[in-house]
């Protein structure tokens, strides 16, 4: 019997067309069909020495596989598995296939429960990529169209959403402008574990703000109505800080944010401030 080529494992990765479908699945195992199909216009020559190496999640049956046992299907180490012909072989005519079905421990309810790029390599030549399993996206893999495919056990009550359901459930309404503004994400900030959360108690909160960035801390004050403000070099000034700010929240009703703010032109992450608790 003659040996597998080069040639011969370059056209086994670009002709053997791959088409994966799970039959079914029960509590402890799944069921699932390999066609193997050749699109080329050459004949697969009937050796037996080449290989086709793919990875699965579940632990694979070793087991001889087809009507007439022409492959062999086993689990080489973790999840690789190796496929292979047998003495049965007797090679793949143009457009003829071969179906392949095995069992596996676990379910496989989604494309995401198989892996594609599957290769095949022979002795002394170099491996190549079954294109047919090319990308990510596991195109080969049939559509998961009944409940013997999607469910991993008969109880089990997860059906895919249809269309029309999925737009239902991810209808949204829209509300507008925002209530509140956003809060910069805080550069850090402690929740006290009795507590287990951060109320926004106006009264219990303090801006603190670098000198520098007075002018962006008081619109922070304003927006978010934090009475209290001060600067960090100079804390026994929070009284006169928070006349400054109420002053501003007085003249915000009745003037645009703009004029009064000059420095807003530079970005928050710019602004050496933070929010945090206050404390007495």
């Amino acid at each position: 019997m003659a040996s597998t080529t080069q040639d011969d494992v370059e056209y086994i990765a670009k002709n053997l067309d791959v088409k994966y479908d799970v039959l079914t699945n029960s509590p402890d195992k799944y069921s699932a069909k390999i066609t193997l199909t050749n699109i080329g216009n050459e004949h697969i020559k009937r050796t037996i020495d080449w290989k086709i190496y793919f990875y699965s999640f579940r632990k694979v049956d070793n087991v001889l596989v087809s009507d007439n046992y022409a492959f062999s299907l086993e689990g080489i180490n973790g999840l690789l598995c190796c496929l292979s012909p047998t003495a049965n072989f007797t090679g793949l005519q143009p457009k003829q296939n071969v179906e392949l079905v095995y069992q596996a421990a676990g379910a496989n309810v989604a494309r995401s429960d198989n892996l594609p790029n599957w290769y095949v390599v022979a002795p002394n030549t170099k491996a190549a990529v079954l294109q047919s399993t090319l990308g990510v996206d596991a195109s080969f893999v049939s559509h998961f169209d009944s409940p013997e495919k999607w469910k991993r056990k008969p109880e089990d009550m997860y059906n895919p959403w249809k269309p029309a359901e999925r737009f239902d459930k991810n209808k949204m309404e829209d509300l507008g402008k925002a209530p509140n503004p956003i809060l910069p994400t805080p550069k850090d900030f402690t929740i006290d574990e009795k507590e287990g959360s951060i109320v926004m108690d106006k009264s219990k909160w303090v801006v603190v703000a670098e000198s520098t960035v007075k002018a962006e801390a008081g619109y922070v004050s304003c927006t978010f109505e934090i009475i209290k403000w001060q600067t960090d070099k100079a804390k026994s000034d929070s009284l006169g800080a928070t006349k400054f700010v109420r002053r501003e929240m007085m003249r915000s009703r009745f003037a645009p944010i703009a004029p009064w703010f000059p420095h807003l032109h530079r970005s928050f992450e710019e602004c050496l401030f933070s929010i945090c608790r206050f404390s007495h």
